[in-house]
């Protein structure tokens, strides 16, 4: 199931119901335009001091384990008005502006949560995917559409937030 949103904050197409074999794999995927250098927007993706920034439900953010190349985060957010805590495995392709994360501690109806974060440039602006790709156990589909609806949510405002702080970084805010 793929939910694209075209740039930067405009709303969604509606998303079209479940079906009704619910488990599987399904894709979510936004992008928002930034009018910054892609050393900028790689540079706050990779700087967790700008997390609690740019992904508004992530309270606190450190790397336990690896390098700067590849390493493994420990997070805690808020969902729902619940502090969580969980752990990621990023790793960079500077040369393909591409950051890949991997959620390593999931548990039922969640089976894989992985994605990208892919910058592009044309005409002078950035373009920033935030792709995420999750394998799900069967659930209700009132379950699954809750889980995508958040996922939908907090790629939107994490891609807004980045947009923010690297326009206004760069001196080019719109």
């Amino acid at each position: 199931m793929n939910h694209p949103s075209g740039g930067s904050t405009a709303p969604s197409p509606a998303r079209a119901a479940p079906p009704p074999a619910l488990a599987g794999r399904y894709e979510v995927s936004h992008s928002v335009t930034i009018k910054a250098f892609d050393a900028a927007i790689f540079g706050a993706l990779r700087d967790l001091s700008h997390w609690p920034e740019l992904k508004g439900v992530t309270a606190y953010a450190e790397r336990i384990s690896g390098t700067d190349r590849d390493h493994v985060l420990r997070l805690s957010a808020v969902v729902d008005g619940t502090l969580h805590a969980s752990t990621c495995r990023r790793v960079f392709d500077p040369s393909g502006r591409r950051l890949l994360f991997q959620r390593t501690d999931l548990q039922p109806p969640l089976l894989a949560l992985t994605g990208h974060w892919q910058i592009s440039r044309n005409d002078g602006v950035a373009t920033v995917e935030l792709q995420h790709q999750l394998t799900v156990t069967a659930m209700a589909p009132s379950v699954l559409a809750s889980v995508l609806d958040t996922i939908v949510e907090n790629s939107r405002q994490e891609l807004e937030a980045l947009r923010l702080v690297c326009e206004r970084t760069s001196g080019t805010q719109a």
